[in-house]
């Protein structure tokens, strides 16, 4: 996705192709289902409950053959304290390269944890560093 494009769960541009330039975020939007809430307590005794959606991930980037080139573990993503257990959420991961990858393919293997519940899923998606956007 475009940085900076979100407008909300569902409202977003489209990177299209899946080709960066060199030095630009690499941007990921996700909506996750089946998520879990955690009750966190209550703001005041009237209030009721107060529930918590939490998500981390873990990133490999490797060469398209798979050899690992580098990877991130435990990242925050997103902490959510609502009044409600909602069941749309929009996540956004943002892989910087605050070091310019080379030109050439990598593969990116995400795995989003639902830290409440313990439950896991990966996303992979294909990449291409060139100083032209083709």
């Amino acid at each position: 996705m475009v940085p900076d494009s979100v407008g909300g769960y569902g409202v977003y541009e489209e990177h299209a192709p899946n080709t960066f330039s060199p030095g630009e975020d690499i941007v990921l939007y996700v909506e996750p289902v089946g998520f879990s809430h955690e009750p966190v307590g209550a703001t005041s005794q009237d209030n009721g409950t107060l529930y918590l959606m939490n998500f981390t991930a873990d990133v490999v980037i490797s060469d398209p053959e798979g050899k690992v080139l580098a990877g991130f573990e435990d990242l925050p993503i997103s902490q959510i304290v609502s009044h409600h257990q909602n069941k749309e959420i929009n996540l956004i991961i943002t892989l910087s390269q605050s070091n310019p990858f080379p030109q050439g393919d990598y593969k990116l293997l995400y795995t989003i944890h639902d830290e409440p519940s313990g439950n896991t899923f990966e996303l992979t998606k294909d990449v291409k560093i060139s100083s032209e956007n083709e």
